[in-house]
């Protein structure tokens, strides 16, 4: 029984419709996934090449292992044909590659340096990412990597890459992005309203045929209520006979919500350069602790760590509650979460600070009397510069800190041979070591596959234990339709249409030569979810050790397994969960609120730790006194 995570994409295979096919980079990537296409620099000579060629050389490394990495200026014309006609990336310079050249019509031009794409032109520190047409081979794609010179190479693979088939970035900022479909026509640059309806009922229906209990938290007369809701208000949004796809998106977005399930959501992030450089920004960002909101990051260091009261005088949760009602989550604390994560697009998208030139912030530090402050909104560039360690990138591994204690970070379930590999060397080291206190932290943990919590759990009980006590199951047309989940189904495909329910029993596992014996310790937050809560209720139910933080963002007993689709029209992706899984041993309260920690953090216990991260610095503070 896996669980995969609200990020793991799955496109839905269907018959092909009438119209021409919108060419996604999306669809590109799921399309050539395993088949380890040659990598292809074309660079001109000059002082910045060693550097873009030592970037690619370890995006290649990073990221497509497996494949030949190729210089055009070494291979014949006869030599490219061979070698990329089955698909290929490339990167290059604009208006210095051969091979660049041969893509380029009719994806886009490039001139006396300008570039133009869909009637719109650019020019100055260019960086271009999009599909093109692969001159090798007829009918075939290539993914292209292009920028203004070697020197804007560097980081390309940095930026944002939605469900679009190219982007245009004025060096760090998006410029501009778009839609072609396989005869290279650009898609219009909105919806008329039987198009963006269509997308309304197609995204309603899939709903209700995928999701094994839709109206869990919504009563039914609510659903119909949000259903004509949805349709007046994206009818509202018509300019010139069309319906931009934001804001049909940005409606989609409350519905998914309205149904309380954390897994069922919208995946749209596609906001155009023109949409970044028109919203208006606050000059800081926030992070949420406990009910309450904080400054994570400000370019005025007055503000840095305050906490926030009220934007133009209304409860910050009241005045960004558009957003928090469009974040899908079971329980305010993971919508929070999920907003702050992505602010810049929530920002952006829902224009709250927009209209106005500044807007007014009250505030206080620790204990202080309040402060109101006037402060200007900011822009897009200047918000991407606050630091505050949101998308912070972080990787498995293991580190021993302050009195031997072995702390091992874990920031999502992955389940494969290498990384069971890696879990299976780090538990070694810390029997190699001695040490007698675990922390193992899935504090932002979005989840991921539920058998590799299962693999990690080995290692800290010998009980019989199961990963849930039971699980109900919609077999809609739906996923039968796709042969990867057919596959995963089974005989239960047999089932067509209807609610099926499995119970399991606790087994034992293999007990693992390495196996802890020693006092363990689980930190768990607000961004906990999916995979990762499951893991954290086993550790619960089987009485692994201590659990430190905050209220897990997931339910222990929640919705899960997420089928994704595209809209027709509008190419809009959305997650729908197909089945709903029971925590291992259910205790009251499992579905309806996060996993609640056995020392719960809170400003007070967390005042005397202000430096670096805080939470870790209290746990192992409290496990040194834990004897």
């Amino acid at each position: 029984m896996n669980k995969f995570a609200c990020f793991v994409f799955m496109v839905l295979c269907s018959a092909a419709p009438a119209r021409a096919e919108k060419a996604i980079i999306n669809d590109y990537f799921t399309s050539i996934t395993g088949k380890n296409l040659p990598i292809v620099m074309d660079l001109p000579d000059d002082a910045s090449r060693a550097g873009a060629e030592a970037y690619i050389k370890d995006v290649h490394d990073s990221f497509y292992k497996g494949s030949e990495l190729l210089d055009a200026a070494k291979l014949t014309r006869a030599e490219l044909e061979s070698k990329l006609s089955e698909g290929f990336v490339l990167y290059a310079v604009l208006g210095k590659s051969r091979v660049l050249a041969a893509v380029k019509q009719p994806a886009f031009e490039y001139s006396r340096g300008k570039l133009t794409v869909d009637g719109e032109t650019f020019s100055g520190d260019l960086r271009y990412y999009t599909l093109a047409a692969n001159p090798y081979k007829k009918g075939a794609y290539c993914q292209v990597y292009a920028a203004s010179s070697n020197a804007w190479l560097h980081g390309i693979n940095n930026m944002n890459h939605g469900s679009a088939s190219y982007h245009v970035y004025l060096a760090s900022a998006p410029a501009a992005e778009g839609i072609f479909d396989e005869n290279f026509t650009y898609a219009a640059r909105g919806l008329t309203p039987a198009d963006a309806l269509e997308d309304i009922s197609e995204f309603f229906t899939r709903c209700e045929h995928v999701h094994p209990d839709l109206l869990a938290s919504l009563p039914e007369l609510q659903y119909v209520d949000l259903k004509k809701r949805t349709v007046n208000t994206v009818l509202s949004k018509a300019s010139n006979g069309l319906i931009p796809v934001r804001d049909l998106a940005y409606e989609l977005y409350y519905a998914a919500a309205a149904f309380g399930d954390g897994h069922t959501s919208l995946q749209y992030r596609e906001l155009s350069g023109r949409d970044l450089a028109k919203a208006a920004y606050p000059p800081f960002r926030f992070e949420y602790r406990n009910g309450r909101f904080f400054i994570s990051g400000a370019a005025d260091k007055a503000l840095a760590g305050a906490e926030i009261l009220s934007v133009n005088g209304k409860p910050f949760a009241e005045f960004a509650a558009p957003v928090l009602e469009r974040c899908s989550g079971e329980i305010l604390p993971f919508k929070v979460h999920r907003f702050a994560m992505s602010q810049q697009f929530w920002w952006a998208i829902s224009g709250l600070f927009n209209g106005s030139n500044s807007f007014t912030l009250s505030y206080r530090r620790a204990q202080d009397a309040p402060i109101t402050r006037k402060l200007a909104v900011t822009s897009a560039e200047n918000f991407a510069k606050l630091d505050s360690g949101e998308q912070k990138k972080e990787t498995t591994h293991l580190e021993y800190l302050d009195g031997g204690v072995a702390y091992f970070r874990y920031p999502a379930f992955i389940y494969s041979d290498e990384e069971k590999a890696a879990v299976d060397g780090i538990f070694a080291d810390i029997r190699r070591t001695g040490a007698k206190k675990l922390i193992v932290d899935i504090r932002g943990n979005g989840g991921g596959n539920s058998n590799m919590g299962d693999h990690i759990l080995s290692y800290l009980t010998d009980r019989p234990v199961r990963t849930f006590s039971k699980m109900r199951v919609k077999i809609s047309d739906e996923v039968l339709a796709d042969a990867k989940y057919r596959e995963m189904l089974g005989e239960m495909g047999a089932l067509r249409g209807m609610l099926t329910t499995s119970v399991s029993q606790e087994e034992r596992q293999k007990k693992p030569e390495n196996f802890y014996t020693g006092k363990a310790y689980l930190m768990a937050d607000n961004g906990t979810f999916s995979s990762a809560t499951d893991f954290a209720t086993m550790f619960r139910d089987y009485g692994c050790g201590t659990i430190i933080g905050y209220e897990t963002g997931g339910l222990p007993t929640c919705f899960g397994d997420v089928f994704t689709m595209r809209l027709p029209n509008s190419g809009i992706r959305f997650g729908v969960s197909y089945k709903l899984f029971y925590a291992a041993r259910p205790r009251p309260g499992d579905d309806e609120h996060g996993l609640l920690p056995d020392i719960p953090l809170t400003d007070e216990k967390l005042a005397p730790f202000k430096a670096g991260d805080p939470g870790l610095a209290f746990a192992l503070d409290y496990i040194g006194k834990d004897d």
